[in-house]
Order: C-alpha cells, then sequence, then structure tokens
C-alpha cells in the first residue's frame, strides 16, 4: 500500500504509520464476501478494530509458536523492524506476553506449530476445517 518495505516503513514513517496501513490492508482484504485465506502479521492483533474484524468474518486460526521456535525462526531475519533493537529473545517474549491472549481470544482453533512443517500445518487446518 505504501510502495516500500516494511523496514522502510518503520524506518522512514515509523511503526504507527505501519499499523495504519496494516489496518487499512486488512479491512480490504475482509471487505469481499467470497471466502477467503488470509495470513496476517503478528501484529495486527493489537488493534481492537482489527480483532473485531478478524473475529466477525470467519474462522479464525491462531498458528502457535514457542518464543523459543520464534527465535529459531527468525536467527537469521534482518527484515523484521522490531527484531532490531535489541535482544531479539526479549524482544520476542515481550510481544508474545501481549499478543498471545488476544489472538486465544478470537481464535476458533489453535494449531501448535512448533518442529511443524508448513505441509504438516496445512494438513491440521484441513483436518480442523472437515
Amino acid at each position: 500500500m505504501l510502495g516500500m518495505s516494511v523496514r522502510d516503513i518503520f524506518d522512514n514513517l515509523g511503526e504507527a504509520a505501519f499499523r495504519e496501513a496494516e489496518q487499512d490492508a486488512l479491512s480490504d482484504a475482509l471487505r469481499p464476501l467470497d471466502p477467503i485465506v488470509l495470513a496476517t502479521g503478528g501484529g495486527v492483533i493489537e488493534r481492537p478494530e482489527n480483532r473485531q474484524a478478524l473475529a466477525g468474518r470467519g474462522f479464525v486460526v491462531y498458528l502457535f509458536a514457542t518464543v523459543d521456535e520464534q527465535v529459531k525462526r527468525t536467527r537469521r531475519d534482518r527484515r523484521r523492524p522490531l527484531l532490531q533493537k535489541g535482544d531479539p529473545e526479549e524482544i520476542l517474549r515481550s510481544l508474545m506476553a501481549v499478543r498471545d491472549p488476544l489472538y486465544r481470544e478470537i481464535a476458533d482453533h489453535i494449531i501448535e506449530t512448533d518442529s511443524c512443517s508448513p505441509r504438516t500445518v496445512a494438513q491440521r487446518l484441513v483436518r480442523e476445517l472437515q
């Protein structure tokens, strides 16, 4: 929407601008009545308007990963601006403390993804939806 990478948005416009664009993108994605699969970024859940929109639109699946697993998955990822401002594990623990209860609040189903391939997660999701 802003024509920049996430990192550039954070660096040039700040996190607040990113969250506004994220909310606009979520609203646009949820507008059509056709069935969709929508994968969001982790922080989208923090705004009450976003939680309400997601919960009101359909079946919400929370793909849960422990902080230890998140640390492994993001160890070499330099595209995540929030993890570039200190100890990534500490930051992830802090984010999890805020976000996990919010995802659990609106989730229709939770899939634990530690040590799972994307294929395994998809198979679990398909079984749940049947």
